[in-house]
């Protein structure tokens, strides 16, 4: 358990804002702090946020079954688009974006299997059977 305080804020004395929240942290996780807020008059805007910050909570590993599935489908996702539509202009470039992608695809879905989580298998994209052509 952890508590957080945010200081006063005043931005050329026209924006001032202060907090501080408790945190009840059981399991490993990711935390981050946004601040809503606007300078244009509209509710909810992000107006500040701070990097996640990884904890550890014993040895309880940082993996969520809930969350694991749809990273993938986001990995595969970034993949296509990386396949299809996204610009080219270097191949060494390109094919280091890809192994990237494919590295942390298989990662993830090596975990999976790992702590027996059911999910359907796809066939990844077969970027030689869709690439574009303007290049």
């Amino acid at each position: 358990m952890g508590g957080l305080t945010a200081e006063e804020v005043t931005v050329g004395k026209a924006l001032t804002a202060e907090g501080n929240a408790t945190l009840r942290i059981h399991e490993s996780t990711w935390v981050a702090l946004r601040v809503r807020g606007s300078y244009r008059g509209k509710a909810d805007e992000i107006a500040a946020h701070t990097s996640a910050v990884q904890i550890l909570v014993d040895d309880r590993p940082l993996f969520s079954p809930k969350d694991a599935g749809a990273v993938l489908n986001q990995i595969e996702g970034a993949m296509a688009y990386l396949d299809t539509l996204a610009p080219r202009p270097d191949v060494i470039r390109f094919k280091q974006m890809r192994a990237t992608l494919e590295t942390a695809h298989n990662r993830l879905h090596q975990r999976m299997h790992q702590n027996g989580l059911f999910h359907h298998h796809t066939i990844l994209h077969q970027h030689q059977l869709h690439q574009r052509t303007d290049q």
